[in-house]
């Protein structure tokens, strides 16, 4: 058993509506999945969201004065709050109570607050988001859910980016890493591919063009679509 105990954080709007973004589904039976995750120490607070097909990972530096030690599950509305666009951060303070945790969420406009999703009491609190990031990047093109490159322009566009400017370190069959806003960003994303075989012009534009050397739908793949 975990022991808990109170801490609070100050984490940028931005980064939290980003994050936001990446939360599983309000019917995914997996709860731990459908809140934003805290990781704070003294130091810094790392904020992670994932549905298990993208994961969010930024981290935040504690610039006005040390953060608490804690870990926390939030619900993905705090990062939906409505403020004004001169609203610097959340404060947000974790508190203990019984085999879970409370939590208030503040800003220039009010004060929200209510139950953390998970108590780190329990078996599983959340993933081991650390090895969920990849080891290297290969180059390697792979297809990947156009969905979910959305999900990560948006983000840089909460991030700062006018235009929702990302990187992407393709990686074969392997997750990409997606660096999101300028490349010292504090924000990055890790997408799943797609592992299907690559299709780039089916048969009939082949015979119209006479162009071989674009690759052909394969008929199962074509079946299996």
């Amino acid at each position: 058993m975990t022991t808990q105990k109170a801490f609070s954080v100050e984490i940028p709007v931005s980064i939290l509506k980003a994050a936001s973004r990446f939360v599983a589904d309000t019917k995914d039976c997996r709860e731990y999945l459908r809140g934003i995750y805290l990781e704070s120490t003294p130091d810094a607070c790392f904020v992670v969201a994932t549905d298990g097909h993208a994961m969010f990972a930024a981290k935040v530096p504690a610039t006005n004065g040390a953060f608490g030690d804690g870990k926390a599950i939030i619900p993905a509305t705090v990062g939906k709050l409505k403020v004004s666009r001169y609203t610097p951060g959340v404060a947000i303070v974790i508190t203990p109570e019984g085999d879970g945790q409370n939590f208030t969420a503040a800003t220039t406009e009010g004060t929200v607050g209510g139950r953390c999703i998970s108590g780190f009491n329990k078996a599983r609190p959340f993933i081991d988001w650390l090895r969920v990031i990849p080891s290297e990047v290969s180059g390697e093109v792979a297809q990947h859910d156009p969905e979910l490159m959305m999900r990560c322009k948006n983000a840089a566009h909460d991030l700062g980016s006018r235009i929702g400017c990302i990187s992407v370190g393709y990686n074969g069959n392997g997750a990409a890493l997606v660096t999101l806003g300028s490349v010292d960003a504090l924000a990055v994303a890790v997408v799943m591919p797609w592992r299907e075989d690559a299709a780039v012009a089916p048969e009939w534009l082949l015979e119209a063009t006479g162009k071989t050397g674009l690759v052909s739908v394969p008929n199962t793949a074509r079946k299996a679509a």
